[in-house]
């Protein structure tokens, strides 16, 4: 876990110091698509159009297990919850059995239950015994909208009214197959990932309850037999049985979309799991051709990135670091303002953010402002911040067109420096690539230009200089300090060259000042040193 970007975060707020900052700009890439746990399926895919077999790709995802076999199983798997009456169709009759082993037959149709759980059969209501059970005759039976194979068992919990599939393992899996990957897909994928969901249905099911699985991603997604396709049917039917064993025990077989090049382990992506054998980081070059391979660039503002964060980001967020850990994956999102920090680890901040995967890395375009006006044509430091961000350049707004001032080069945190010399009042801004196309815009400041005036005192009650930008006729005031404010005693404008002279007589002693306001739209008036007469 590379714990010195920490380090390198707060040297990098240091550099920025207590100085003001633009509105930050946060440019989030990123990499794959999911927990990146296990089997990668843009991977299998890859995998399998380079000529390997299911039990190859199986083996190279779940290292050190091998395929075994099961038989006779059954899933139960929730697959309605009711908000009230509900009712359970079929183009052939069917059967109600109560737990007790009473039966109805139920004609071809429809048969409507009641928020009492009372079959309506006519004009007569018919109590089952709970749990009951719809049992199928030549045609499937449909409810909620959806039709699956096997048995409906209504239940009566303290969670509401469940509607589970009592339903046999390979017709399950002809509902879930073709919902977690696409039927068109290589058959070897196909075939690897009927034996990672007919191996993760079994080892994730549930403890106890009345149902084993979900129907959705809390488990796998099973969409019943409106789902099923004649290729993943065909998968399921050529690997029955097959499951992924490690040392005796069925493996619980994550997988996942996409990884971005390397999968990782377990114990990287949810804090507080123990290390899995078969769950750790792989390498996987064949998922390159996954739309989410790379994806980005995401852009936030500082508003929009803490609205994403909510109660998470301290207050004035101005910078964002991550830390990695040996899957390359996001550990710590660490959170920077002036005077706080605070970090979520890399699965909250997925979250958070709305993000594909843990995989990603957050750049950063900031500059600093600068809270005195600047003299006319003087070099200036410009400094801000261009972590994680290729190709960032510092433009000027001069004359309404935004010009290039210089590519920025950064230090090894990020930081860098530009020396300009403004000629007027202007607009500074940082542009990128990854902004390009975006709504946000790179952080801007405004940089204020003033005259530059010089004073000197050559001999007894002669004052004189020069006041820049240069020009005849400037309006030049020399001021002496008394009573608590500047007077003006004098009034003259420039000559050519922008110079001026004042000569007093008498001369009192005193701390003396010229004010000059060039005849410029860009730059502003002007003040010297002070020059103390004895």
């Amino acid at each position: 876990m590379k714990r010195s970007v920490l380090i390198l975060a707060a040297l990098a707020a240091l550099a920025l110091g207590t100085s003001a900052s633009a509105a930050p700009v946060f440019v989030i890439d990123g990499f794959g698509w999911g927990h990146a746990i296990g089997m990668s399926q843009y991977g299998a895919s890859g995998l399998a159009a380079k000529g390997r077999s299911h039990a190859e790709v199986l083996a190279h995802y779940y290292r050190g297990t091998q395929l075994g076999t099961v038989d006779g199983v059954r899933m139960r798997v929730l697959v309605h919850v009711p908000e009230g009456a509900f009712s359970v169709v079929s183009g052939t009759p069917f059967v109600a059995r109560g737990v007790d082993g009473t039966e109805l037959e139920i004609p071809a149709g429809s048969v409507k239950v009641n928020k009492k759980l009372a079959l309506i059969l006519g004009a007569d209501k018919v109590a089952l015994a709970l749990p009951f059970t719809f049992v199928p005759g030549e045609q499937p039976l449909e409810v909620g909208g959806r039709s699956y194979r096997g048995m409906l068992n209504v239940h009566d919990t303290k969670d509401g009214v469940l509607i589970v599939n009592d339903v046999g393992l390979e017709s399950y899996l002809y509902g879930v197959v073709p919902d977690e990957m696409p039927p068109l897909w290589e058959m070897e994928a196909l075939k690897a990932q009927a034996v990672a969901a007919r191996s993760f249905a079994l080892a994730t099911r549930r403890a106890s309850g009345v149902f084993d699985a979900y129907s959705d991603t809390r488990s796998q997604v099973y969409g019943g037999i409106a789902s099923e396709h004649p290729r993943t049917t065909q998968a399921v039917d050529e690997t029955r049985g097959q499951v992924v064993m490690h040392e005796g025990a069925i493996a619980s077989t994550f997988f996942f979309s996409t990884s971005g090049g390397r999968t990782a382990a377990i114990e990287d992506v949810w804090r507080g799991s123990s290390p899995v054998p078969y769950l750790r980081s792989v390498a996987d070059p064949t998922d390159a051709h996954s739309p989410y391979h790379r994806w980005g660039p995401i852009v936030f503002t500082r508003r929009g990135l803490q609205r994403a964060l909510a109660d998470e980001a301290p207050r004035g967020l101005r910078d964002v670091t991550t830390t990695t850990n040996a899957s390359g994956r996001v550990d710590l999102f660490v959170m920077s303002s002036a005077r706080a920090q605070a970090a979520i680890d890399g699965a909250a901040a997925r979250t958070q953010l709305g993000l594909r995967s843990t995989g990603f890395s957050v750049g950063v375009l900031d500059l600093v402002r600068r809270a005195e006006p600047v003299g006319f044509a003087r070099k200036i430091a410009i400094q801000g911040l261009a972590r994680n961000i290729d190709g960032a350049t510092l433009e000027a707004r001069i004359d309404g067109v935004w010009t290039p001032l210089r590519a920025i080069e950064t230090d090894e945190l990020g930081d860098f420096v530009v020396r300009y010399r403004p000629r007027g009042t202007t607009v500074l801004r940082l542009v990128a690539p990854q902004l390009e196309g975006s709504r946000v815009r790179g952080p801007r400041i405004r940089i204020e230009v003033v005259a530059r005036v010089t004073l000197e005192r050559k001999r007894r009650g002669v004052f004189r200089g020069v006041v820049r930008p240069k020009g005849e006729g400037a309006p030049v005031r020399l001021q002496r300090f008394g009573k608590r404010r500047w007077r003006t005693v004098a009034r003259d404008v420039t000559t050519q060259g922008g110079r001026y002279r004042f000569r007093l007589k008498p001369r009192p002693a005193g701390d003396y000042r010229v004010l000059a306001a060039p005849e410029s739209a860009t730059v502003g008036p002007g003040v010297s040193q002070t020059v103390t007469v004895p």
